[in-house]
């Protein structure tokens, strides 16, 4: 097989660039294992690594480039790689700067139940709000993006609040972020994993510092350099915990082919998780190489076994490296289209708010995957117009959310239209109408739908009409996920209140604010998917509220992120057929007064002696986050399993390609494999409702 060995040289301080240690050794393995190979330095310049490429036409690309510096150090030629259709091993570039992020991968672990020391990120925009004297001490203090090593030293463990505070404004000087967090006592566990030896978890390695040493951090390369004990010795339980931990977090960050994982081991036993390296080190005497060497692997054998990885996932094999039987993957190449949530949006910093985080896009991606289908993550920024253009997609799987703009959410869609892509869900119009609550309510009304009496404020100086009466909820007119809504604080009982509201919402999201009348009755979210015969209607969803005090409750934005101490889920709702058939019969109208388009999430509120279900609005863009979104907790409630509620969203798009059979790359037929062939069955008989005042 052609292999490229493409490596990013190393600066010694104040010295020319010379080649990192690990080059020599994958490409002796590669010699030994009888590849033909290709040297080719990213320090020539990108043009030089295009041109190599290009003469080589390498099967499969061994990627080492480590820029040293930065959140995307690692990722930019693992990026190019892909643009180029070439196999090269390692994670993908989201993987690769999620584990650059320190403290973004820490948030991944303690989504996910894996114990990470307690800290916090800082840089110069937050350095001014720092408590330094309510810091917990000793704290260690390391940059948020570099590698390993990079700016850590003695006096990274800092005892005092002086210290702490002048090791942070020094970090800061030279790196963009840094990472405070508690310093744990304990052992130093490096846990290797690589794809295809067993389970992938090689015998971790213990680090042993030298007797008295006061700094207890790894700092490899370096003079002091401790040794290692390989296997470590630890209790048979902690170890089996790592293990689950290490293949949880390669599962959920998306890793593959191999990586590091550095734990700290506590004394009453408990392990947490310092960092993730994406890109380990093959350099002679390393850790992921002892441990190999422990589970009777050979430098060259690592090596080949990421050949043989990449090779796999892209189904280039040489004579001695075979698929498995029935393994090969028919499936609809699908681009699936995203917004990362990169911070913990609070009620004061809520701009990443309707993003999803890792946790949802790495389960919406493992679902289409395990359908049957090729995944191309795409991250919805302003590149995204050249890598979709570029990504030769069949269907693209749209959850993004914009980046700006109350037609934010249209984005994707019109972009997709443009390139003549198929993309699931609602098209542009649909989706732009239904972020502009005026828009949509006006729309609700033309069609005879009931829903709250509202008025548009642009100004907080606007005259309050007199058809408005108290109690009135305040809300942004274009944001979702509840953004701008916080329970008692936005309704307002007189008009001195309501003014106030109003100019807080207009200073805070720079748009005009929707005053709606307030609807006191129970509360109900309606999922629905557009089938060939019709709707399909799942349960209703009721939302209940535990706090009997509060007279005007509200489904707020931080209810929804604490939500099981504020509200209850009842799913299915426990209302009568009646009812039920009413709600289904508002959602469905609502659906096509907005022109939705496969699927839709609906919420309504009763409200009048006569429970009128209210349409407050339509969400043709709902969350998909496993066991916490409404439509997926609707989904489970009616026997749909998460796989299956992806593969109905999925099926739309698919028909409107007409992939019947499917076109081949080279022109080629393929036969559609994996494609979802769930047929939901019509709401049998839907009764009208009643055109009643809105």
């Amino acid at each position: 097989m052609k292999v490229a060995v493409v490596h990013g040289g190393t600066e010694a301080d104040g010295g020319p660039v010379v080649e990192p240690p690990d080059v020599a050794m994958v490409c002796q393995s590669l010699d030994i294992k009888g590849h033909s190979t290709a040297r080719i330095s990213a320090d020539d310049g990108l043009e030089s690594v295009l041109l190599s490429l290009r003469s080589f036409c390498p099967d499969v690309v061994v990627s080492l480039v480590d820029r040293r510096r930065g959140p995307a150090r690692e990722t930019p030629y693992p990026a190019l790689f892909a643009e180029l259709r070439l196999a090269y091993t390692g994670s993908a570039p989201p993987a690769l700067m999620v584990a650059a992020d320190k403290h973004l991968t820490k948030m991944v672990a303690r989504e996910n139940g894996v114990p990470v020391p307690p800290g916090c990120i800082v840089t110069a925009a937050t350095l001014t709000t720092m408590q330094w004297t309510a810091m917990r001490l000793p704290a260690f203090v390391k940059p948020a993006h570099e590698e390993q090593t990079r700016g850590i030293g003695p006096d990274a463990v800092c005892r005092t609040p002086r210290e702490l505070e002048d090791k942070v404004r020094s970090s800061l000087t030279q790196y963009e972020a840094v990472v405070v967090e508690d310093y744990l006592p304990g052992t130093d566990l490096v846990v290797p994993f690589l794809e295809g030896v067993g389970d992938g978890v090689l015998p971790p390695c213990e680090v042993l510092f030298q007797a008295g040493s006061p700094f207890r951090h790894v700092m490899w390369g370096e003079a002091d350099t401790p040794a290692l004990r390989c296997p470590a010795i630890v209790p048979e339980p902690v170890m089996t915990l790592v293990k689950a931990y290490v293949k949880r977090l390669v599962r959920v960050m998306g890793l593959r082919d191999f990586a590091q994982f550095d734990f700290r081991l506590t004394p009453d036993g408990v392990p947490f998780l310092l960092e993730v390296n994406a890109v380990p080190e093959l350099r002679p005497g390393a850790p992921f190489l002892v441990s190999a060497e422990r589970r009777g692997l050979t430098p060259a054998d690592v090596v080949q076994k990421l050949v043989e990885s990449t090779a796999r996932r892209r189904r280039v094999f040489s004579a001695g490296v075979a698929p498995a039987a029935g393994k090969e993957r028919k499936g609809v190449r699908v681009g699936f289209v995203y917004n990362l949530k990169r911070v913990t949006p609070t009620l004061e910093k809520d701009s990443d708010a309707e993003f999803d985080a890792p946790k949802t896009i790495n389960a919406i991606r493992d679902a289409l995957e395990r359908l049957g289908n090729t995944v191309v993550p795409l991250e919805a920024n302003e590149t995204l117009a050249g890598r979709l253009g570029d990504a030769r997609v069949d269907v693209v799987f749209n959850i993004a959310e914009g980046w700006r703009g109350r037609t934010r959410e249209a984005q994707v869609p019109a972009l997709c239209d443009l390139l003549g892509i198929p993309h699931t869900g609602s098209d542009a119009t649909s989706l732009a109408v239904a972020m502009d609550k005026a828009v949509a309510k006006d729309l609700f009304l033309r069609n005879g739908i009931p829903t709250p009496v509202s008025q548009l404020f642009r100004t907080v100086r606007d005259r309050l009409e007199a058809r408005m009466l108290f109690p009135m909820i305040v809300k942004p007119n274009a944001e979702g996920s509840s953004k701008g809504i916080t329970g008692d604080n936005s309704v307002a009982t007189n008009e001195d209140e309501l003014r106030r509201i109003v100019k807080d919402a207009l200073d805070r999201y720079k748009q005009p604010v929707l005053v709606e009348q307030y609807v006191s009755g129970r509360e109900f979210t309606v999922a629905l998917f557009q089938s060939d015969s019709g709707f399909r209607v799942l349960p209703p969803l009721e939302i209940c509220f535990l706090d009997e005090r509060k007279p005007y409750p509200v489904y707020s934005y931080e209810i929804k992120q604490d939500w099981d101490k504020n509200v209850r889920y009842d799913c299915p709702a426990k209302i009568d057929k009646r009812l039920e058939r009413t709600l289904a019969t508002a959602a469905r109208k609502a659906f096509l007064a907005l022109g939705c388009r496969d699927y839709a999430r609906v919420d309504i509120r009763l409200g009048g002696v006569n429970h009128v279900p209210y349409v407050l609005e339509v969400n043709p863009l709902p969350g998909l986050t496993p066991n916490f979104s409404d439509m997926c907790l609707i989904a489970k409630a009616a026997g749909i399993s998460y796989d299956e509620l992806i593969a109905m969203i999925l099926r739309y798009s698919v028909r409107r390609a007409r992939i019947r059979p499917l076109r081949g790359r080279n022109g080629a037929s393929a036969t559609p494999g994996g494609i979802p062939t769930i047929v939901p069955p019509p709401l049998a008989s839907e009764p009208e409702l009643p055109l009643l005042g809105g």
